[in-house]
């Protein structure tokens, strides 16, 4: 098989599965849609005046009834879902265009495509839309306020990642990397468009923001073992009976996004912002819907393989494969069984092994400053070694002149 057929071939089976993947959560989207429907009690009680933290289910921080009650108020329960079904898929395609404007712009075409399917098919995707979660809308918005910024609209950024921390376990480490990029109008208006939504939903139930605080940490407590990648998951899973604070892992990873923001500030912008991605996922609890935080993990580690040569090139390419295939693959059916355990345990050793790709990545970059200063030292070597040779022709010149003249004479 020639290699046209062969990409031929490779995006047939993509595009089945990303049809499959998008069929399946779509009729689960409109049939169930199970954590919508609890988005749906908990406005309900908001709009009633009553504290919707009374549910244990609540673990959104209190500036999201004001987020959530004018997407799902206004609906009936079959055009609840369908609205919240075509915001998601709304969210997913722009999702796919913000990734090729950020890492794949120069990409070939049927790289773009293949990226773009393999993100739909992916099972956090799928999953997320079926059960009507807040999952890609909250991605979309980090990586729109990225590009908002680097366009040098910072309030617009602001407002975008103010939205987005309505899920802050999905955003608060990209607020690093905005911080080392001295964003502050985005950081402050993020932070004020928060407190306001806040304020606004403690006067409408005449709670004080200091409780409804205490009550969502409280509920978001019961719920922090209950990740896939995170080490407070993996702990509780490898070793049930040691008692290790949560809060305390989460500090630790979290200080080692700010040492890693601090020591690569001067590489890749784009790899920084996959490394804040990946510290989304695994500095806290994330049920699979949220691991569409590793899409831009994912795409780096493809961009990294486009840009190296050989071996090397070819090693990337076949782990980023790797990490496709166990991230799209449907377990559900595994759960429980030796499978399930295998492919578990496969996804979580490919993430901390993209992880260390990222690192390895940004390490072998030379910093911008040394680059910089070589491609200076290259100029002022060419600008030497010009000089002499204009200095030559032009004593050649002269003398060849005045032979000239002293013949004409």
């Amino acid at each position: 098989m020639d290699r046209r057929r062969l990409i031929a071939f490779g995006l047939f089976v993509l595009l089945a599965l990303a049809a499959l993947s998008l069929a399946w959560g779509s009729y689960q989207a409109i049939r169930k849609s199970d954590d919508l429907r609890l988005r749906v009690f908990e406005v309900a009680a908001f709009v009633r005046g009553e504290d919707p933290y009374n549910r244990p289910d609540m673990s959104y921080p209190p500036a999201a009834p004001f987020v959530f009650t004018p997407l799902i108020a206004p609906f009936q329960p079959l055009a609840l879902r369908i609205f919240w079904l075509a915001l998601n898929l709304a969210a997913l395609a722009a999702l796919c265009r913000s990734v090729l404007v950020l890492w794949g712009a120069d990409w070939p075409r049927t790289l773009q495509i293949a990226v773009v399917l393999t993100i739909i098919a992916a099972k956090p995707t799928r999953l997320g839309i079926g059960l009507g979660q807040f999952h890609l809308i909250p991605t979309l918005l980090v990586l729109l306020a990225i590009e908002a910024a680097r366009s040098k609209r910072e309030i617009v950024a602001g407002f975008l990642l103010a939205i987005a921390l309505v899920k802050p376990t999905m955003v608060v480490p990209f607020l690093i990397y905005f911080a080392f990029k001295g964003l502050w109008r985005t950081i402050g208006t993020a932070v004020l468009t928060q407190l306001i939504a806040t304020f606004t939903v403690s006067l409408r139930l005449g709670i004080s923001p200091v409780r409804l605080m205490s009550e969502w940490v409280r509920n978001a407590r019961l719920q922090t073992s209950a990740g896939v990648i995170d080490p407070a998951s993996l702990v509780a899973k490898i070793a049930p009976d040691l008692n290790v604070s949560p809060f305390f892992l989460s500090a630790i990873v979290l200080s080692i996004a700010v040492w890693i923001c601090i020591r690569y500030r001067d590489r890749s912008e784009l790899g920084v912002i996959a490394v804040c991605s990946f510290i989304s996922c695994a500095f806290t609890y994330h049920r699979w819907y949220d691991l569409v935080l590793l899409v831009p993990c994912f795409v780096y580690a493809i961009d990294a393989a486009r840009r190296s040569v050989g071996a090397r090139a070819g090693a990337i390419a076949a782990f980023a494969f790797a990490f496709a295939t166990i991230w799209v693959l449907p377990n559900n059916a595994w759960d429980g069984t030796i499978a399930g355990r295998i492919h578990e345990w496969a996804l979580v050793a490919s993430c901390y092994l993209l992880f260390a790709l990222l690192i390895f990545e940004l390490e072998r970059e030379r910093p911008a400053g040394r680059r910089t200063l070589e491609l200076s030292a290259r100029s002022d070597r060419s600008d030497a070694a010009l000089t002499p040779n204009i200095g030559r022709d032009l004593s050649s010149s002269i003398k060849s002149e005045n032979a000239v003249v002293s013949a004409r004479s």
